[in-house]
């Protein structure tokens, strides 16, 4: 990851900590190796710059949502955020993680928020995840 950067969604002082490392927005990518920070955020998204002439030639992609606010680094290229599995296809490698981590990353980050999920009188949480695709219209079920 010598060659990325950070982009932390959130106000300016917003970071992100994996395992045991903050990272901020514009950050460098080089203390942690690319084939364990999949791993270390479980479901995920990849930002990466919009390859496409306008925002609307990436709508009905199932592997690319765009982001309409500008983002560091570069906040003047537009950018998208993009499947596990699509940024992987672009950098030219091999995907490092075994087909049950892929099809987990391929899957809706959002998690109910029900007190039923969260952590309480010394229970570990026991989150529940969308089950759709990580791009599925809103309000699929």
């Amino acid at each position: 990851m010598s060659s990325s950067r950070w982009a932390v969604d959130g106000p300016d002082d917003a970071g992100l900590e994996v395992e045991g490392r903050r990272f901020s927005s514009n950050d460098e990518g080089a203390p942690m190796m690319c084939n364990l920070i999949c791993q270390a955020l479980g479901r995920h998204i990849h930002i990466d710059y919009c390859r496409a002439p306008d925002a609307s030639a990436c709508r009905g992609n199932n592997e690319v949502q765009h982001i309409s606010k500008r983002l560091v680094p570069n906040p003047d290229r537009a950018k998208d955020y993009v499947t596990h599995n699509l940024f992987w296809r672009r950098a030219g490698f091999k995907d490092p993680y075994s087909r049950e981590e892929q099809a987990n990353f391929a899957k809706c980050d959002s998690m109910c928020s029900g007190p039923e999920h969260t952590a309480a009188a010394g229970n570990a949480a026991q989150p529940s995840y969308c089950t759709l695709p990580l791009f599925h219209p809103a309000g699929g079920s």
